[in-house]
């Protein structure tokens, strides 16, 4: 069991609930919302180990060490999660945030692999899933800093799919939408708060 992955069935199975609800069945609905409600309680019993998450493997139950982002990913859940595990991820993904953004594997990882794909370079999805989740437990500021360093990235390095996370180089695909949607996604987001803040 993957706690990213469980984290995203929480979030899937409460819509649903949500979605049967505004169709009249309520019952279904209940039925979701329980399963969510569950899922939720044991990603955290199961999965929480002090300062991080952890994976298991599904044939051994062996808990799986890794100095990768996904164990951050739960924090999309926001307010679901108890105030100390929302400020201890906090405080995890700021360790994965370099100049230019969100590593996806901890630069002092051995497992860390300049171009490593999914080990190292800096990703448009993983940047949104992080942000959002930072703003849905309120950690404004550092959602913001993490849209502007994406920001700065993309009109310094263009729309690739994937950037190193030490130097900002672009990486593979010279360009890909999920990049620039990100970016424009955080550009509006951080324009609202400017926004908000002008007298």
């Amino acid at each position: 069991m993957c706690p990213d992955l469980a984290a995203f069935l929480i979030v899937q199975m409460e819509t649903l609930g949500e979605l049967a609800g505004t169709l009249g069945k309520d019952s279904e609905g209940r039925t979701w919302r329980d399963k969510s409600a569950r899922m939720l309680k044991a990603l955290i019993h199961e999965l929480w180990r002090e300062d991080t998450f952890i994976a298991r493997r599904t044939h051994d139950s062996k808990e799986v060490a890794c100095q990768s982002l996904l164990p951050c990913v739960p924090i999309l859940l926001g307010e679901r999660l108890p105030e100390g595990i929302r400020s201890t991820l906090r405080c995890r993904i700021g360790t994965f945030l370099t100049n230019y953004g969100l590593a996806t594997e901890h630069p002092d990882s051995p497992a860390y692999t300049p171009d490593g794909y999914w080990r190292e370079p800096i990703w448009a999805p993983s940047t949104y899933i992080i942000l959002c989740g930072l703003r849905a437990c309120g950690y404004e500021n550092t959602a913001n800093t993490l849209a502007e360093r994406f920001c700065t990235l993309c009109r310094a390095s263009g729309f690739a799919e994937n950037f190193n996370a030490l130097t900002g180089e672009s990486l593979r695909d010279p360009a890909y939408s999920w990049t620039s949607s990100v970016f424009l996604l955080c550009a509006q987001m951080l324009n609202k708060e400017k926004a908000g803040h002008e007298p």
